[in-house]
């Protein structure tokens, strides 16, 4: 409203802008801990070294880029470490979990563990569900077959980028895209890598906590996505679906008012009319889209 009132007056708004300062909006993504077992280690369990490392690199990233609220999920490692950051400097956190609770805490925290993790993550749930900022993307029952999981997880890291989306726009504020990650491809969809790729060739500012080099196996930080990852990610996008395979869709619904009460001989006039005009807006829309 102080931005309208500034503008009507044709006042400069510079210290509006800094007196009331609107902090930035955070999705994130980052890698689990390993699983036991691992043919490759990534994020060791144990590593406390390490752990201290990622958490102290995202504090830093947090108040640096003057982060004030996040979506993220709760899985085991770069997302428990984020909300915790998150918390600790006052931030305002999101949980976007894939599915339900009980669910979610078998097939992550239990699955390394548990121990540490499970109460980690009962101690964040509990936080954010008392104050109604727990999201679930899916209350549908999820059975691990043919792949499914990783759609699942494709879609909740899209619903949790829309979520932050739409809460940056509603703030006038921005978006900060940001993941904990090693530069390197990933096991599928749904994960880092292939957020980070979706995100970079969407043109996001996808800022990077580089995790090798946190862990002292690359020289200097990655700052971009590797080219090899984006052919990757493009190469599973090509990938043909298994019969009966989900896909994830988008679906634009809308109701009219008083539709119900039209006649038949209002249809014609409503189809050309009304319905001519949204496939104009929407037609615009997608240029305009396809044009940036």
């Amino acid at each position: 409203n102080a931005r309208l009132v500034y503008q009507a007056l044709g006042l400069d708004g510079a210290g509006l802008e800094k007196a009331l300062h609107i902090p930035a909006v955070a999705v994130f993504v980052g890698h689990n801990v390993d699983r036991p077992g691992r043919a490759q280690p990534r994020f060791p369990n144990d590593d406390a070294a390490l752990e201290r490392t990622v958490r102290e690199a995202l504090a830093v990233f947090l108040r640096e880029r003057h982060i004030g609220f996040g979506f993220a999920s709760a899985a085991p490692g770069a997302d428990i470490f984020f909300l915790e950051a998150l918390r600790d400097q006052g931030g305002e956190a999101t949980l976007v979990l894939p599915f339900n609770k009980d669910l979610f805490m078998v097939q992550h925290h239990k699955a390394v563990g548990g121990g540490k993790w499970v109460g980690r993550f009962e101690d964040i749930y509990a936080d954010l569900e008392s104050r109604d900022r727990v999201v679930l993307a899916s209350d549908w029952p999820v059975a691990d077959a043919g792949g499914f999981f990783y759609d699942v997880f494709e879609f909740t890291i899209r619903y949790q980028h829309g979520l932050a989306a739409l809460k940056a726009a509603h703030l006038e504020t921005d978006l900060v895209p940001v993941a904990l990650w090693d530069g390197k491809p990933g096991d599928g969809p749904g994960g880092t890598a292939s957020t980070v790729a979706r995100w970079t060739e969407a043109g996001l500012p996808v800022q990077i906590i580089d995790l090798a080099w946190l862990a002292g196996q690359r020289a200097e930080p990655l700052t971009v996505c590797p080219a090899e990852v984006l052919l990757r990610h493009r190469q599973d996008l090509r990938t043909e679906p298994a019969e009966f395979s989900s896909e994830i869709r988008a679906l634009l619904f809308a109701d009219v008012r008083g539709y119900s009460s039209l006649r038949e001989y209002h249809v014609p006039l409503f189809v050309s009319a009304f319905m001519g005009q949204v496939a104009a807006l929407l037609a615009r829309e997608t240029y305009a889209t396809l044009a940036k």
